[in-house]
């Protein structure tokens, strides 16, 4: 039953509900949780009713009624509150309050009479009696006590008197009362409220009737109260008009108009109702059972919200509402939120759920180890009423990781699952959620599995140890294995014991055990039986029940075959494991003799192996037994002995250089240094004095090398040291004096003109002016060696050992604002002002543009530095940071210099279409919900399939301006929009196929032709829509993701499959569509197959190479495919087929639609890349494109796939390109996953003359195909030939002529020809490493994700490049020092004459082998310091470049630091060189032009080009590498530098008779007569002659006066002259003209000679005197000594002599 609260006030509210409840119970709780109104209680029988009498409010508990009202507000008011008393009222106990009557007044709360002479009425608003006549009351007429008609009197004949009714006393007269007002007596009074009086005189008012009512005094009418306000009064009189209570409707009539109705009483709402002030018309509205609302009791506000777990009783009849509910029953349930709310719900059972309970909210879930019992409401309607627990061996549980269940879903919660004793399941106890598994050592009993039993003896089970039966496993003890050696005498075991090592099991019983006899062993690792010992392998054993037998120890053997004893080895003989006999049977049986031969004996028994004699003894004998001790003189040890076999039998006796004073030692003693052994090898004697010990044997000191040795016992001579001259040797040598320096162990001058100084004595080389510095001049201008140099001035730089700085060169953009300096500034991006102290930077400057498309607002972009990224919001309002943005890139023009703006990519704008294609996104995402699919009818899916065709064809139709159609241009923001859009509605397209194929039999041929109109026009607006896509261009569609692109393929890919063999094909500007039925075409196209194997194989033994056939041969057949409307009908694509299918899906583009598809230049499978590489040794850049239609096929019902296509591909770049690039087809396909043109499983066949564009593509897969087309330059790889090839002769030429000169010490004491030497093998260093970095692949430039080769990113790059600038700078620094040397030797040489520097080579080396590094590693550490973070200069300079140069690497040094650090050096260098060799050459043809014949031009062509290729001036060649003539540059380039190898070897090694003839004396060749310097006369006449022509101007001598020493030398050594004298530099012509003329001519000969330190110091020719000063209008040649380096056997005097050297 339902407690429910019927209140006049509130309406009705439920409480309790229950079906069984107490009624007492009920009555309790009504009382404990009923709300009553405020000035109410609840009686005994939990009804609210109103305070008669006293008050109750909201603080007040209502269960204790209503309470009296206190002071000083004893008035109750409607129950609800208290107030103070009216006046003329008193109180009863602050219960109530009322007035006192005519003629009394209140006094202490009680109402007594007037007093006599006084009166008052009732309604006087006093608490006071009031005096008839105040004047003169004694004269006044007094009505007895109590006279309730005062006190509006007056004065007649001095008594008291009242008016008549209807009259007042006015200013002391009677009057009649006006409207509005009554009088009784006296006084004119208003109507009070409730009432009104019409005309005058009334002597009482009117009542209001029923319906009306006035809250005014004085009034002449009432109020009607309005039932429209739920106003109504059912009384007469009313002050005012009450409202409806809660519960109540308004009774009402008509009014006095027809506007509204009068309220003239309420009526209470019947049971199933509700009446509340938002009510309709203030009328009772029902309760609706399907809202779950009833009402069982009237006059409530309210409907009850029925509880969960009762159902309302649905009611009969209209206008009746629900009145009541009931329980759920058993096995069912309502939620408080279930519906409907007029039935309760069955509990699901297949998902383990029941009720066992009325009047439930929900169903219980059936517990693990019980299951539910259905009770059957109808013949298949089953209701969960209860569970029950799992029966013994059974179980049931449904927890995670527990589960345990019948397999049949119906069964899942309603019965237990039998345990399986096969798998070892039981259970003894009912109610379980799982079967025990049975313990190791049992098994179960029977199939009840109820219960287990133990193993017995001689079995056991485990889960490691059971029966190989499956059906045993559990059911069955395993039987021990006695044959294995198992065996248990216990039962419930879990395994079988394994028999103890040493003992075997009894017998098949396996119960018992017994020991392995004496001589045998069992191993745990052994069957069930002992092993006899083997005494062949050692083993043997004496004790019985051992485990194994024993190895016989070392120095013992086993005695015999049964192993039980063992005996040691004898003397001389032992045994062990790595000592034994050879023979494999008597390893452990008999011991091994020791070899004395070895070393080897021993003198003891039982022994593991032999001694091996002491070193310094021998073995005495053959048995090894003794042995013997070396005598002094003699030793034998590791390191000395005899060979052979005396090696351990013999001492052997010392060597030269060695001795040994004490017997019985492993070596001899090496004699002290400086001393000698004796004739018996037993002592030491020393050297004498001026000799060194070399090997033990005394050798003499050479002083003309630099020795001396005035010591004996020393094995060294005593060496000049630098800064010294040289003298006797047994003289201190002498210290060089300041200005000097040591040369070739003589004092010489420093040369001025090499940037060399010194102001210290004893100096060994002349300091070089450093970087950044010049020479000071004296006061003549000259060169001061004697001042420190000078700083190079600002904008001028020095690399050091430089006179004078070089200016900084601004058209290269160089500056230098700081002294001193040893480089120029490089302004990389910017310019260089006036004064090269300044690099202005620089930036793209601001651009405003416009793009109506977005928006109507101009576009800003302001100024940008160059190489920097500006980004600027789509919408400039935007505040959002993620919206969308426009990026913009200032683009820096290394090669101009420049700044300019790159493209905006407004395509990342949404533009207006943007919002349309969302929309029809979220249209299509909601047809393909299943839930919204299934509430559609057909009609209501044409309609939305129509409505999606017409929202796509408004955002591709052409838009009218001004009456002029535009073409719609999609962005790339649109064509990411379409292909999302597309991708939702692929799916659309194949909805009717879903939707109707079960119902397509029961549509209408009407509704038939309807849904196919709609597909069809959905399919062809997505084919315009992508045909529109085309159509947007290369710019926009580049910018989109293949990915995106790929969307689009399979929305074309899924449109193609959705077409049946009976529509028209879909054809648009670029895309045309159809399904083709392959029933008539299979016959012929199948034809292949009987020729060989068909299929996949067919096309796998094909060839990937191009395969070109006659068109003539090739037959025209296949299956015409369609054609968009941009090809032509014969352009048609045609399809041949080796294999049956059903039919394929077709979907051909024009060529014009190429770029929807992924770009083939990026966006290829690596194996297609192609290994063709250039010049440079990288992959030849091929410019992929399409270059025919695409076309895409998908086939159907077929397993194999393999056909031809038959494609035309465009040939307009062949015939404009012929023969300039080369061209090559290739049939691919895209790989959609991937997004990847890829050719795998696809050949490619040119049919018939390529320029026609016919090609065959066999393929054996579906997917989108076409004709790739490769365009590349034709590589040229001669010029990488011809390097090759020239660098291999280079270097072996150079090669031959460094081993030529380099390894013979006589040529190292040659200036000239060590700087050669020195020239050849910078050259080879040079050649190689730069060959290296090309070769090298991890030498390639590397990018950060700023675009700049950092260098953590390019280390090898960085160190190769540096190391090859230093390489070949290194190479122009021998160049040049040559050509110093030359320019020294034959222009100054009168300069320098009678100087000479011993430690030139030595400079030289320091100055071409290190002062070169300095630029490179200079340069690179200046960019790097520019280009860190920390630099304040802010210039990005990269050290490296990325793009090949002309040296053919893409590793090379970026602009400006390689004409910094390298190009200006490098011609600076070529520039001096080719100025030296002009001079030189000047001064030979100047000496031949003396008049004499006798010079040779031969002679002159040969010293030509020696300095010629000395120099290097086959480099200057380089200089030319530029446009137009590049080409021509570069080869002869290749082809002088090439031949400088072979050039540099006939020069110096086949046109130098000594270096020639060096080399051929070996093999008894001598030079050929044709290679040998020309002479005439001999060469003491011709030497004579020239001294005789160089003195004889003003006072002839004779040599021999001068040098009798020289002259008797070189009469003496005649022939050997001429072979020292057979020198490229030699101008014997002008000696031969000398010597003719005999007289003092206008070319006069002086010879020069410094000393050479090669021969004796005896032998050492006197130093001619220094010429006087020629006249002016003479010109001397004069002579330098050019000599080669002491040799013994052939001493060259005449090398003291000069050498041709000019002016």
């Amino acid at each position: 039953m339902s407690v429910s609260v019927n209140n006049a006030e509130s309406g009705s509210v439920t409480l309790y509900s229950s079906d069984n409840g107490d009624e007492t119970v009920e009555k309790k709780l009504f009382a404990l949780y009923q709300k009553c109104l405020k000035g109410q209680y609840t009686d005994s029988d939990g009804a609210c009713k109103p305070c008669t009498e006293g008050v109750r409010d909201d603080n007040m508990n209502q269960l204790h009624g209503c309470q009296a009202c206190k002071d000083p507000k004893p008035c109750p008011v409607e129950g609800t509150s208290c107030r103070a008393l009216a006046l003329g009222e008193v109180s009863r106990g602050g219960w109530t309050c009322e007035k006192c009557p005519g003629g009394t007044y209140p006094l202490e709360n009680k109402c007594e009479p007037c007093p006599t002479g006084t009166a008052r009425e009732k309604e006087d608003e006093s608490d006071k009696c009031t005096k008839c006549n105040a004047d003169n009351i004694n004269n006044l007429y007094t009505p007895n006590q109590g006279f309730s008609k005062g006190p509006h009197l007056y004065v007649n004949n001095n008594t008291c008197d009242a008016c008549a009714a209807g009259e007042g006393l006015i200013n002391g007269t009677c009057e009649v009362c006006p409207e509005g007002h009554y009088s009784r007596s006296g006084a004119c009074q208003p109507c009070p409220g409730g009432s009104y009086s019409q005309g005058t005189g009334n002597s009482q008012c009117t009542p209001c009737e029923i319906g009306k009512s006035q809250n005014d005094v004085g009034s002449t009418s009432c109020e009607p109260c309005l039932a429209s306000k739920g106003e109504y009064t059912n009384k007469e009189g009313s002050v005012e008009c009450q409202i409806v209570e809660l519960g109540f409707k308004v009774v009402s009539k008509d009014g006095d108009d027809d506007t509204d109705e009068e309220g003239i009483d309420q009526e209470e709402c019947p049971a199933g109702s509700f009446g509340n002030k938002e009510s309709s018309n203030w009328d009772c509205q029902l309760c609706q059972a399907s809202d779950g609302l009833y009402q069982p009791n009237p006059q409530k506000n309210t409907c009850i919200k029925v509880s969960p777990g009762n159902y309302v009783i649905q009611t009969d009849g209209d206008g009746v509402g629900a009145t009541e509910t009931a329980a759920c029953e058993i096995g069912k349930y309502r939620g408080e939120e279930d519906t409907p709310f007029t039935q309760c719900l069955p509990c699901d059972w297949n998902e383990g759920y029941f009720q066992d309970l009325k009047g439930q909210s929900s169903c219980k879930e059936v517990a693990d180890g019980n299951f539910i019992v259905l009770t059957a409401q109808t013949d298949d309607v089953f209701l969960a009423t209860s569970s029950d627990s799992c029966q013994v061996g059974t179980a049931r549980s449904t927890a995670s990781g527990e589960e345990f269940f019948n397999s049949e879903n119906e069964k899942k919660y309603t019965e237990c699952r039998q345990c399986n004793w096969i798998e070892g399941e039981w259970q003894e106890k009912a109610g379980q959620a799982k079967c025990d598994k049975v313990p190791e050592g049992s098994v179960v009993e029977s199939i009840t599995a109820t219960s287990i039993k133990a193993c017995e003896n001689g079995a056991a089970r485990s889960e490691r140890f059971y029966n190989a039966e499956e059906e045993k496993r559990y059911t069955e003890c395993k039987k021990c294995d006695w044959s294995q050696g198992q065996w248990t005498d216990k039962q419930g075991q879990l395994e079988c014991q394994i028999v103890e090592e040493g003992f075997v099991v009894s017998d098949v019983n396996a119960n018992s055990t017994k020991p392995c006899p004496a001589g045998t062993a069992r191993s745990s690792t052994s069957n069930n039986e002992c092993r006899q010992c083997n005494w062949i392998e050692g083993e043997w054993q004496e004790e019985a029940g051992q485990a194994k037998c024993d190895k016989v120890p070392e120095g013992s053997v086993v005695a015999g075959v049964e192993a039980t004893a063992i005996k040691p080895c004898e003397n001389g003989t032992a045994r062990s494991e790595s000592f034994y006999n050879a023979e494999e049977e008597k390893r452990y049986t008999e011991c091994k003799k020791c070899d004395w031969r070895e070393g080897q004996w021993t003198n003891e028994m039982g022994q593991l192996k032999c001694k091996d004699v002491m070193e310094g003894h021998v073995v005495e004998s053959e048995e090894a037994t003794s042995i013997k001790i070396c005598e002094a003189g003699s030793a034998r040890g590791d390191q000395f002995y005899y060979t052979g076999p005396r090696k351990f039998t013999e001492c052997k006796p010392c060597e030269n250089g060695f001795y040994q004073d004490v017997p019985g030692k492993s070596t001899c003693k090496e004699v002290t240094p400086g001393y000698k052994s004796n004739e018996y090898r037993t002592g030491i004697e020393p050297c004498p004095n001026g000799t060194r010990e070399v090997g033990g044997v005394c050798q003499s000191c050479i002083p003309a090398a630099g020795e001396y040795q005035d010591k004996e016992g020393k094995n060294y001579c005593e060496r000049i040291k630098p800064g010294y001259e040289a003298r006797e040797k047994n003289e201190v040598p002498e210290l060089c004096r300041p200005g000097t320096i040591s040369k070739n162990y003589k004092c010489v001058p420093c040369n001025a003109d090499m940037g060399e100084y010194q102001d210290f004595e004893g100096g060994s080389f002349c300091k070089a002016v450093n970087p950044g510095f010049e020479l000071d001049v004296d006061e003549e201008g000259n060169p001061a060696v004697d001042k420190m140099p000078v700083k190079c001035k600002v904008g001028h730089f020095s690399k050091g050992s430089a006179k004078k700085c070089t200016p900084c060169d601004r058209d290269k953009k160089e500056y230098q604002n700081d002294e001193g300096a040893t480089y120029c500034k490089i302004c990389a991006r910017g310019k260089v002002l006036l004064g090269a102290a300044v690099c202005e930077g620089l930036g793209c400057k601001e651009e405003k543009l416009f793009n109506l498309a977005l928006r109507e607002e101009e576009f800003v972009f302001s100024e940008t530095a160059a190489g920097e990224t500006l980004i600027i919001p789509c919408d400039a309002t935007s505040t959002n940071n993620t919206a969308d943005k426009i990026y913009r890139y200032c683009i820096f023009d290394e090669e101009n210099y420049l700044a300019r703006w790159d493209t905006p990519n407004y395509g990342a704008c949404p533009t207006a279409k943007t919002e349309k294609l969302n929309q029809l996104k979220v249209q299509t995402d909601i047809l393909k919900s299943k839930e919204k699919l299934a509430s559609m009818n057909d009609t209501e899916l044409a309609n939305s399939m129509k409505s999606l065709s017409s929202g796509m064809e408004d955002i591709i139709k052409d838009e009218e301006v001004n009456g002029t159609k535009t073409e719609v241009k999609l962005t790339s923001r649109d064509v990411k929009d379409v292909a999302g859009t597309l991708d939702s509605i692929k799916s659309v397209i194949e909805l009717p196929n879903t939707q109707t194929g079960s119902n397509n039999a029961n549509m209408t041929e009407e509704e038939k032709k309807e849904m196919k109109e709609a597909t069809t026009a959905l399919k062809t607006t997505m084919a315009k829509t992508i045909d529109k896509v085309a159509a947007s261009g290369e710019d926009t569609l580049k910018t989109v993701d293949n990915e995106e692109k790929a969307s689009i393929l399979k929305s074309v890919e899924a449109l193609a499959n959705s077409m049946e063999g009976d529509d028209e094909p879909i054809v648009t500007t670029t895309l045309a569509v159809r399904t083709i039925s392959m029933s008539a075409s299979s016959s012929k196209t199948n034809r292949s197959k009987s020729a060989g194997s068909g299929g996949e194989s067919d096309v796998e033994e094909k060839s990937d190479a191009e395969e070109k056939i006659d068109a003539d041969e090739e037959e025209d057949e296949g299956i015409p495919l369609p054609v968009p409307e941009g090809m032509e009908a014969s352009e048609a694509p045609k399809l041949s087929l080796s294999m049956n299918a059903s039919g394929a899906s077709v979907a051909v583009f024009s060529e014009g639609a190429k770029d929807m598809f992924p770009d083939p230049t990026t966006a290829i499978d690596e194996d297609d890349v192609g290994e063709e590489v250039d010049d440079d040794g990288e992959p030849v850049k091929k410019n992929r494109t399409l270059n025919s239609a695409v076309v895409s096929l998908e086939f159907k019902n077929v397993k194999t796939v393999n056909f031809d296509l038959k494609i035309k591909s465009n040939t307009s770049l062949d015939k404009e390109f012929r023969g300039k690039k080369k061209f090559e087809r290739t049939c691919t396909f895209l790989n959609i996953t991937t997004t990847q043109w890829s050719s795998k499983g696809c050949k490619t066949t040119v049919i018939g003359d390529p320029l026609d564009g016919n090609v065959k593509c066999t393929c054996n897969h579906n997917t989108s195909f076409a004709v790739l087309l490769s365009i590349s330059d034709i590589v040229d790889k001669s010029q990488e030939t011809a390097t090759l090839v020239m660098f291999c002769i280079n270097m072996t030429f150079l090669l031959l002529t460094f081993f030529a000169i380099a390894p013979f010490k006589k040529y190292r004491k040659k200036r000239l020809v060590l700087l050669q030497t020195q020239l050849v093998l910078s050259l080879i260093v040079a050649n190689t490493g730069f060959m290296c970095l090309n070769k090298v692949k991890n030498s390639k430039v590397t990018l950060d994700m700023y675009g700049y080769p950092d260098l953590s990113l390019n280390m090898p790059c960085y160190v190769g490049v540096i190391i090859v600038q230093y390489l070949f700078l290194v190479v122009m620094a021998w160049m040049t020092c040559c050509g110093y040397t030359l320019y020294g030797k034959i222009v100054e040489a009168v300069k320098t004459f009678g100087k000479t520097d011993r430690f030139y080579f030595h400079k030289a080396v320091v100055i071409c082998w290190f002062l070169p590094a300095l630029l490179p590693t200079s340069a690179f550490l200046t960019s790097h310091m520019m280009n860190s973070q920390d630099s304040r200069t802010g210039v990005e300079i990269p050290y490296i470049q990325t793009t090949p140069g002309k040296n053919k690497t893409d590793c090379w040094v970026a602009n400006p630091w390689k004409w910094v650090s390298f190009m200006i050096p490098m011609y600076l260098c070529l520039i001096i060189n080719c100025s030296v060799f002009g001079m030189i050459v000047r001064v030979l043809i100047r000496a031949s032009k003396s008049g004499s014949s006798g010079t040779g031009l031969g002679k002159q062509i040969k010293g030509a080009v020696t300095i010629a290729v000395t120099v290097g001036v086959p480099w200057i060649v380089g200089v030319l590498t530029f446009e137009p003539i590049a080409l021509v540059g570069q080869w002869l380039f290749i082809i002088l530098t090439g031949l400088q190898g072979p050039v540099m070897f006939v020069v110096f090694v086949i046109l130098q008779d000594e270096v020639l003839g060096t080399l051929l004396r070996p093999f008894g060749v001598e030079v050929p007569e044709i290679l040998k310097s020309a002479r005439s006369g001999t060469s003491a006449r011709k030497t004579s002659a020239a001294f005789t022509s160089v003195l004889s101007r003003e006072k002839p001598f004779d040599p021999a006066t001068i040098d009798p020493v020289a002259a008797k030398q070189i009469a003496e050594q005649k022939k050997l002259e001429d072979e020292a004298r057979n020198n490229v530099y030699s101008n014997e012509g002008a000696i031969n003209e000398s010597e003719g003329s005999g007289s003092t001519g206008s070319n006069a000969l002086l010879v020069k000679c410094e000393a050479d330190e090669s021969l004796p110091v005896a032998q050492v020719p006197t130093p001619l005197p220094t010429p006087e000063k020629a006249e002016p209008d003479q010109d001397h040649l004069y002579y330098e000594c050019t000599h080669f380096p002491y040799d013994p056997d052939a001493v060259s005097l005449a090398s003291h002599y000069p050498d041709p050297v000019t002016d």
